[in-house]
């Protein structure tokens, strides 16, 4: 589905779910980390980035802050059709997905935002 978001709206927020699976190729976003109701963003991602996909493929909640630092353009994938028609479709690209999608997101995002947050 095509998706369409105008700055400064958030997208998560922590400990919400994930219902959907972004996939921005225009705009700027934030990933960030809230603490005393205050929000510190530490990474910028520029035209490019998933949001999403670890909390959809392993039914967790968001860790961390999103948001749209400008204008952002792209495509979602919502949770069920997610499930169903990507992961489900084959036991191989299912594996392969959630291994991908596991260490892209511990290693860009995790690891980073866990460090900046201590």
């Amino acid at each position: 589905e095509p998706r369409r978001e105008e700055r400064g709206v958030m997208l998560v927020k922590e400990l919400d779910e994930f219902n959907e699976v972004y996939f921005f190729n225009r705009g700027i976003h934030e990933i960030g980390f809230e603490i005393n109701h205050k929000c510190f963003f530490v990474l910028r991602y520029k035209n490019s980035n998933v949001i999403g996909a670890y909390g959809v493929t392993f039914n967790v909640r968001a860790l961390f802050v999103y948001k749209t630092f400008s204008a952002c353009e792209g495509f979602s994938i919502r949770k069920q059709n997610w499930i169903n028609e990507i992961l489900d479709q084959n036991e191989t690209i299912m594996s392969v997905i959630k291994d991908s999608v596991k260490q892209d997101y511990e290693t860009y995002v995790k690891r980073k935002l866990l460090s900046a947050k201590q």
